[in-house]
This record gives structure tokens, C-alpha cells and sequence, in this order.
């Protein structure tokens, strides 16, 4: 597994577990070799200002396109040892999750179990009113089983994606 880091965007937050999530169209989309779209495969992902964490499976990740420090080695550092955060990563983007994002909300999904998975939201950390840049949709996602999506792309003519976990 990869652990990313980068600085979290705006009063929103997000904590969740397992996700495979990736935009389905717009200029975020990429594939991969075998024609995967190339998202985030999270084994846990937290967005707390001021930073943002994604625990990774191994793979292609977009967050390597968005320029997320990949920080995996700071598990080597010994606990009580003291370092200066500019100096283990010179410079991290400002980033939002993409459901919290303006501009990739629309065209973002994610594939998860609700068995195990959790996902807790709050519109803002500080107390005050929803922040006013994250998307109106946030709270209106729909949520279909992976086999309905399936099914939706097979209507379209369009191969269901496939996600190994196992590369």
C-alpha cells in the first residue's frame, strides 16, 4: 500500500473506508493499459483541513497526476523523532475530494461496499454554515448497486469497468 498527502481545500471533511472512485467522463478521465479508468483504489481515506491522506492499493493512481506527495517512507521514521514538514515534502497541492470539488463532482463516481464501509461528511469543520464552494449536489448523490451500473452501461453499449484489486 501507498500513503498521499496533500493539503485539504476549503471547511468540508470527509473519513471513509474502502473505495474504488473515478470520474466517468471530462478532462480527469484516464485508462490505464488494459482500458480501466485510473482513479483512487482508497484502502481509507481522510480530508480534514488542513490536510488530505488517501491510503492506497497498489496501482496507477490519479492522485500522482494531481501531484499528492506520496509520503509511504514516513513510516520508516522513528516515533518522537522531530522533522520539519517542508523539508520531507518541498510542496503539496490544495485539493478537495472530487465529490467536494465544483468541477469534478458532476462527473465523479465511486464504487463501494455498504456493508463495510463508512463515510462520514460535514459541510463544514468550523461550525458555521455549509461552505459556500463545495457543490450543491453533495447531499443529493444517488447511490445503485454495482450490478445496476453494469446493467446501465450494457445499455449503452459500454463495457462495465474492471477493477483488480490484485495487480
Amino acid at each position: 500500500m501507498r500513503l498521499f498527502l496533500a493539503l485539504a481545500r476549503g471547511v468540508t471533511a470527509r473519513v471513509a473506508g474502502p473505495i474504488a472512485g473515478f470520474p466517468i467522463v471530462g478532462p480527469q478521465l484516464r485508462r490505464d493499459a488494459s482500458g480501466a479508468p485510473v482513479g483512487i483504489n482508497a484502502v481509507a481515506s481522510v480530508y480534514f483541513p488542513p490536510f488530505a491522506w488517501e491510503l492506497i492499493y497498489p496501482g496507477e493512481t490519479s492522485l500522482t497526476d494531481e501531484r499528492w506527495a506520496d509520503v509511504s517512507k514516513w513510516t520508516t521514521i522513528r516515533p518522537g523523532d522531530t522533522r520539519v514538514l517542508s523539508e520531507l515534502v518541498p510542496a503539496l497541492p490544495a485539493v478537495y475530494h472530487p465529490w467536494h470539488d465544483p468541477s469534478r463532482n458532476q462527473n465523479w463516481l465511486e464504487l463501494f461496499s455498504s456493508e463495510i464501509t463508512r463515510i462520514v461528511e460535514c459541510a463544514n469543520v468550523e461550525g458555521g454554515p455549509p461552505d459556500p464552494h463545495a457543490p450543491s449536489t453533495v447531499d443529493k448523490r444517488a447511490h445503485i448497486s454495482t450490478e445496476m451500473f453494469d446493467e446501465f452501461l450494457r445499455k449503452r453499449g459500454m463495457a462495465p469497468p474492471h477493477l483488480d484489486q490484485t495487480d
